[in-house]
């Protein structure tokens, strides 16, 4: 496959890139994939931080918003963050965000049906997450909610996700952010 993933910086592009290839390349599963199933092995020839391919023809590669990408495609697009949140609230911003997406992201599909994800914490109205539910009627939305509620709509989804809290006001992963951090989340957004 062709992994292309993007952000809105090209620093969170180097670390995930970068986090990646240290999965790749760990013993565990170098010894599984690369040593038992002889699936694959990182490629020399392209091996950067913003780029790497296998030596099955695999590659991921990674960009930035308004970052150029001709000659580049994928066949599987990974969006996390387009939008940053010092922009969240700059018309001018968002609209930059949007039109990368349709004026240089969905021209870079190496097949008919690419796969499509896009993961955010929304920021704004119209923020990337809000324009696709507004604009493009080919996505399916998976939201998980901070604070568990009973009166929230989770619908069907293709994976099958279904959230297991069950309490009113339940946090998402209280263990990695306790309420205390929520309440001062809750409170600068106000």
């Amino acid at each position: 496959e062709e992994i292309f993933t993007a952000s809105h910086s090209m620093d969170l592009i180097y670390q995930f890139t970068m986090n990646a290839r240290d999965l790749l390349q760990h013993s565990w599963y170098k010894d599984y994939w690369c040593d038992t199933k002889k699936l694959f092995q990182l490629s020399d020839q392209q091996n950067t931080k913003r780029q790497f391919n296998n030596t099955a023809g695999g590659k991921r590669i990674g960009t930035s918003v308004g970052s150029k990408v001709l000659g580049k495609g994928g066949t599987i697009f990974c969006l996390d963050d387009l939008n940053s949140r010092e922009e969240a609230f700059s018309n001018t911003a968002l609209q930059k965000v949007n039109d990368f997406y349709l004026g240089t992201l969905k021209n870079r599909t190496n097949i008919a049906n690419p796969i499509w994800l896009n993961i955010q914490q929304r920021i704004a109205h119209l923020d990337f997450s809000g324009w696709l539910k507004e604009n493009e009627n080919d996505w399916y939305f998976l939201v998980i909610p901070t604070e568990y509620t009973k009166h929230f709509d989770m619908k069907p989804n293709p994976i099958g996700w279904e959230d297991p809290r069950t309490t009113e006001g339940e946090l998402i992963c209280p263990a990695r952010f306790p309420e205390e951090y929520y309440c001062i989340s809750k409170f600068q957004l106000h």
